[in-house]
C-alpha cells in the first residue's frame, strides 16, 4: 500500500492544528500567533510531504538500508540536495522564534539541529518500517546543511530585528510590532 501526501492526510493535519491553536487561543487569546502558527502549519505540512512521502506499507522491495545510509560528514555533500537541504530550513531559522520565544540563540540553534535530526530519524523509522528499504537516503550531511539553513534563517532574522529598531512601536501596526518584538528578543 502506497501512503502519499493526499486530501486525507492534509485533512488529519489540518484537524490536529485546529485543535492546538483552539488550546492556545482559549490559553492566550493572541490571534497575532495564530498568524504565525498558521504560517508555521504550511511550512511544517511541506517539510513533512518533501521528507517523507510517500511511504509504502506491505509492499516487497528488497533491503537497501545500508546502502541508504551515510553517516560520513561531507562525503558527496556538494549536490543540489545540500543547497536544497539549506533552502529547506531557512524559514524554520526565521519562524521558529515566532512561535516559541527562546531565551537564548544557543536554544534557537539547538532546536533547529534538533529538527534536522528528527526528520532523518523519521526518514530511518520509515524505512524500518518498510522492510529494510528505503527510496531516501539517511544523511549525516542533510543534518549538516539543514542546521546551516537554519543559522541563516537566524543571521536573516537578524537582520530584520535591526530594520525593525528604527522603528517606534506607534509607527508599526499590530502586526508588525509582534514582529519586531519578536525579532529583537532574541538578539
Amino acid at each position: 500500500m502506497i501512503f502519499d501526501f493526499d486530501l486525507l492526510t492534509i485533512a488529519i493535519l489540518f484537524v490536529i492544528y485546529i485543535i492546538v491553536d483552539i488550546i492556545v487561543y482559549i490559553k492566550n487569546r493572541d490571534i497575532i500567533w495564530i498568524i504565525f502558527s498558521f504560517i508555521a502549519f504550511v511550512y511544517l505540512a511541506n517539510v513533512i510531504k518533501l521528507t517523507l512521502f510517500p511511504f509504502y506499507i506491505g509492499i516487497s522491495f528488497p533491503n537497501n538500508l545500508a546502502a541508504s545510509v551515510n553517516i560520513i560528514p561531507f562525503k558527496n555533500c556538494l549536490n543540489k540536495t545540500s543547497v536544497l537541504n539549506i533552502l529547506m530550513t531557512i524559514p524554520y531559522g526565521i519562524g521558529v522564534q515566532f512561535i516559541y520565544k527562546f531565551k537564548s540563540k544557543r536554544g534557537l540553534f539547538a532546536s533547529g539541529v534538533c529538527f534536522s535530526i528528527l526528520i532523518e530519524m523519521l526518514q530511518l523509522v520509515e524505512a524500518l518500517v518498510q522492510g529494510g528499504f528505503s527510496i531516501r537516503i539517511i544523511d549525516i550531511n542533510d543534518v549538516i546543511f539543514n542546521s546551516i539553513g537554519v543559522v541563516i534563517g537566524l543571521l536573516l532574522l537578524k537582520l530584520i530585528s535591526l530594520i525593525f529598531l528604527k522603528y517606534e512601536n506607534k509607527d508599526l501596526n499590530i502586526f508588525w510590532q509582534y514582529v519586531k518584538q519578536r525579532a529583537i528578543s532574541i538578539f
